[in-house]
């Protein structure tokens, strides 16, 4: 008996001790953007998960005193996620009356690994339809979508759209304006 709850307490220490090194930079970036969204009203707000069996899609878009934008990609990005996450954030926007340039916005690509053709033909609808709302744009990524991400925004001359490796460096960037 003594030697399981040995072993259950060297556990319990572990798990409190990788939390205690996780929560601090994780809940930091939720309290800014929970400072910087302020109150949501919810007809223009959205807090969802689009998700199949190959990846996900995660979006909070609030509005408080200027509208702000987060997705988190996960994994492959098919049609049956993509289109109405898209759908869903451009009624959101809509709704939202966003100025042009007022949503800055985070995309965490981490830990997406493809999309399909018809998930990046809903998101170039998208971008047509209610690109003019996006203001500065940092995205997340490692590997070869940060390479891929990096070389697209340069080809594409995207001013406001920057690439960067970690989340940190993201954060500090949306912070300057």
């Amino acid at each position: 008996m003594p030697l399981l709850r040995q072993r259950a307490c060297t556990m319990l220490a572990r798990s409190v001790l990788l939390l205690a090194l996780a929560t601090p930079s994780v809940a930091a970036v939720e309290r800014r953007w929970a400072n910087h969204l302020g109150p949501r009203p919810r007809s223009a707000s959205i807090d969802h998960e689009w998700r199949d069996g190959r990846g996900a899609c995660a979006i909070e878009f609030a509005t408080g005193n200027a509208p702000q934008l987060k997705i988190n990609l996960t994994g492959f990005g098919s049609a049956s996620i993509g289109r109405p996450a898209t759908e869903a954030l451009g009624h959101a926007i809509a709704r939202a009356r966003a100025d042009a340039g007022s949503v800055d916005a985070l995309v965490d690509m981490t830990d997406a690994s493809a999309a399909s053709t018809s998930c990046i033909f809903a998101c170039r609808r998208f971008l047509l339809r209610h690109g003019t709302a996006l203001g500065r744009v940092a995205v997340v990524g490692k590997g070869p979508q940060l390479f891929f991400m990096r070389l697209c925004t340069r080809l594409a001359r995207f001013r406001k759209v920057r690439v960067f490796g970690s989340q940190a460096a993201a954060d500090r960037w949306l912070l300057e304006a």
